[in-house]
């Protein structure tokens, strides 16, 4: 019996230290299936430090009273803060946004979608819109700012530290054929937190990048929800991906 565990550690050990995406100093998910929200976001932030670059595809959904809205994008992100956002279908598909977090952090850069407009654009130049152009949001207010890893986990670090937010694991359930934890962050006050009453997180346990989260109002009414795939990391992306349309 003790021979068989001892075995059994070192094996774990092993695939720990050799399965791809395996990284020091970031909390194993094997066996850690009640890992705090805040622990969790301490390696999702380690992990997101690391990165040089990522895309990923992104199908959204937005509500507002009796208005709903979807759309999916393709999104380019490379650190320290630079994102390129390709609208695929809705009502801006077509449209292109470039924002940078360490430039002009008021403008977006953007070419508008349609065939017939991104031509009359192309006669001038490229756009710049204020980043609190209306145009630029969902139905929930959400724009490029506010698109990236980095984003999500630089306001879910102040909403650890805000006494109207509670935070539990509950466990790791399948996704889509895929282990992942779900953590679920209730609002006390939802009149403080843009009338979202809990959020659902799906948190892939081994990179630690959302697999979707999901917003809902204190009716479970849901608000907004983002679904992450075909997610890529460190790929050395080109500077012009983030300068040219």
């Amino acid at each position: 019996m003790y021979n068989n565990i001892v075995k059994l550690k070192y094996l774990t050990l092993i695939l720990f230290l050799f399965v791809p995406g395996g990284f020091a100093g970031i909390h194993s998910p094997e066996g850690s299936s009640k890992i705090s929200f805040k622990k969790m976001l301490s390696n999702m932030e380690k992990r997101f430090a690391r990165l040089v670059d990522y895309e990923m595809y992104s199908n959204s959904y937005s509500s507002k009273r009796n208005s709903k809205q979807s759309e999916t994008y393709h999104l380019y992100y490379k650190n320290p803060g630079k994102v390129r956002m390709e609208i695929l279908s809705g009502k801006d598909k077509g449209t292109i946004m470039l924002y940078d977090h360490n430039g002009d952090k008021s403008k977006v850069k953007v070419r508008a979608g349609g065939k017939v407009t991104r031509f009359m654009q192309k006669l001038f130049s490229m756009e710049e819109l204020d980043v609190t152009d209306a145009k630029l949001h969902d139905l929930r207010g959400y724009g490029i700012e506010h698109a990236d890893w980095g984003y999500l986990i630089k306001t879910h670090k102040k909403m650890l530290t805000n006494n109207i937010y509670s935070f539990e694991n509950k466990g790791v359930v399948d996704f889509k054929g895929k282990k992942a934890y779900l953590f679920i962050v209730s609002s006390s006050d939802p009149e403080q937190s843009n009338s979202i009453k809990y959020s659902h997180f799906l948190i892939n346990p081994r990179t630690f990048f959302p697999f979707q989260r999901t917003e809902y109002d204190k009716n479970g009414k849901m608000l907004k929800r983002n679904e992450f795939i075909k997610v890529k990391f460190n790929l050395d992306l080109d500077d012009k991906v983030f300068s040219e349309i």
